[in-house]
């Protein structure tokens, strides 16, 4: 893991002045269930359950700057409709410290629209025109620039093809951030070329990118080495970040050895968003006065986060804090009730086994690895629910637990066996196993069948119950009472699930 110290919390290096320009955009998400094909075409029928809006496009460069500090203008071309008030809504809620909107009144706010069925997207539907400014349009996003740029630390320029990031306006930026001294970075379109951004202090395409606007015509694939060096050929002096999904990030300078971040193993659920999400850490960064390779690390982190999440995602500054921190591989398996769902929705799609299993797991002995064991050959994916101290305490006696949730949870984390550690606060698990929905349910040999909770769950849904034989004479209960002899009077013997 490599070490980097990010600016102190609420020190003016963390709260970076940043502008966004380019093409916003307002995601809509409809959710809901589909269990039958329309007799009208063979399409799914959706029962709608949810409606939510959120901000797309370089919006989501700006509400994801926000959420690591920093303070955030945007400015963009949006239509005089509806879905511009919901945008502007958005990303203010969303943290934005300004927006400078050059209205269009005969075209519409861009906006994407995707239908998701049990976390599955089936469909998506585009309502959009391509910008292109006019002489009014240009005029008044070049006052923008003019009144922003001199107080700004950096500027961020998404550029999805829309029509906003015309010829005209990127010579301005170039001349106004050269002259401010400014960074300059740009997430160029899919169909521009690699000299359209000459001028850029970093330009960050994605590998299918960078292949497609540097590959003659004939020519067998180059390596990223050749790529990445024509990129910086075409640049004109600046540097040159290219995502490689599964490879990480490789970051080109000239006349510099290029830096490899490589990515950490994690399980893609959605990559809506992960460009804008790592463009946006990217800035934060570079403004906040951090190294090139510090902050590409740093982006490296933060994609990876996001593609664990559904829909777009923001990262902030205590989650970049954690992945960061020698145990964060650990703490990447300790999954909140809200986040359990988009942990487990990859590994259902993927047809595996979830194996669940429940307890105070307090001083972890040889018969918890025991059923920890066990449960991993049921299996693929082992959930633990582990009791809350509150929990403990009501189900062991005040002077249980011996080490807190938190401390419990990162020894459980620490074995290989286990993949996803969630705390409760109920006296039983009823609740949990229900949202966890396993496939095999494990508990100690010490239950009878009828007396296991989330059982009769489990089984309706096709699942089976294993009871695991318990190793004699050891449990926390026993181990206490040896440190503790007084403690015997006030922590009686309570079944939380296993030896425990």
């Amino acid at each position: 893991m490599r070490e980097i110290s990010l600016p102190a919390p609420g020190s003016t290096a963390a709260r970076p002045r940043i502008l966004v320009m380019g093409d916003v955009m307002l995601d809509r998400l409809i959710q809901g269930e589909a269990h039958r094909l329309s007799v009208e075409a063979p399409v799914p029928i959706v029962h709608q359950q949810s409606e939510s809006q959120r901000a797309g496009g370089a919006a989501n460069v700006a509400v994801n700057l926000a959420a690591l500090g920093a303070q955030v203008i945007l400015a963009g071309v949006v239509g005089r409709d509806r879905e511009a008030g919901s945008l502007e809504e958005v990303v203010r809620e969303g943290g934005v410290h300004r927006v400078h909107f050059v209205v269009r009144a005969d075209l519409p706010t861009t906006m994407k629209t995707r239908i998701v069925a049990h976390r599955q997207q089936i469909a998506r539907l585009d309502r959009e025109a391509f910008h292109l400014l006019d002489a009014d349009g240009l005029a008044a996003l070049l006052a923008v620039l003019r009144q922003e740029i001199p107080r700004c630390r950096a500027v961020l320029v998404p550029d999805y093809g829309k029509g906003v990031v015309t010829p005209e306006l990127w010579s301005a930026l170039v001349e106004l951030c050269a002259g401010e001294d400014v960074p300059l970075l740009v997430d160029p379109s899919p169909r521009a070329a690699a000299t359209d951004y000459r001028g850029a202090s970093l330009m960050k395409p994605n590998w299918t990118e960078a292949l497609r606007a540097v590959l003659q015509t004939g020519e067998e694939r180059p390596g990223v080495e050749e790529i990445g060096r024509r990129w910086v050929a075409a640049s004109d002096g600046g540097a040159v970040l290219i995502t490689r999904g599964e490879e990480g990030m490789s970051l080109f300078r000239p006349q510099q050895p290029t830096f490899h971040a490589p990515a950490r193993r994690r399980d893609v659920f959605d990559v809506t968003g992960a460009g804008d999400t790592v463009l946006a850490t990217m800035g934060w960064a570079m403004a906040a006065g951090l190294e090139l390779e510090d902050a590409t690390w740093l982006a490296n982190l933060a994609g990876g986060l996001a593609v664990e999440r559904f829909g777009t995602a923001r990262i902030g500054r205590r989650e970049l804090q954690r992945g960061l921190a020698p145990e964060g591989d650990l703490e990447d398996k300790l999954i909140s009730r809200d986040k359990l769902e988009d942990f487990l929705a990859p590994h259902r799609r993927a047809g595996r086994r979830i194996v669940f299993t429940n307890g105070c797991f307090d001083i972890l002995h040889p018969g918890h690895l025991r059923l920890l064991r066990r449960c991993a050959a049921c299996g693929d994916v082992v959930v633990v629910g582990l009791n809350s101290d509150s929990s403990v305490r009501r189900l062991k006696g005040a002077r249980r637990p011996v080490l807190s949730a938190g401390d419990r949870a990162l020894v459980l984390a620490a074995l290989a066996e286990v993949h996803a550690v969630v705390i409760f606060e109920e006296d039983t698990p009823a609740e949990l196993i229900a949202q966890v929905l396993p496939d095999v349910l494990v508990k100690g040999g010490d239950y009878r069948p009828e007396d296991v909770v989330g059982r009769d769950l489990v089984e309706g849904r096709g699942g089976r119950l294993e009871l695991i034989p318990l190793r004699a004479g050891i449990s926390t209960s026993r181990l206490v009472e040896g440190m503790y002899p007084a403690s015997a009077t006030d922590d009686p013997e309570s079944r939380s699930g296993g030896e425990n």
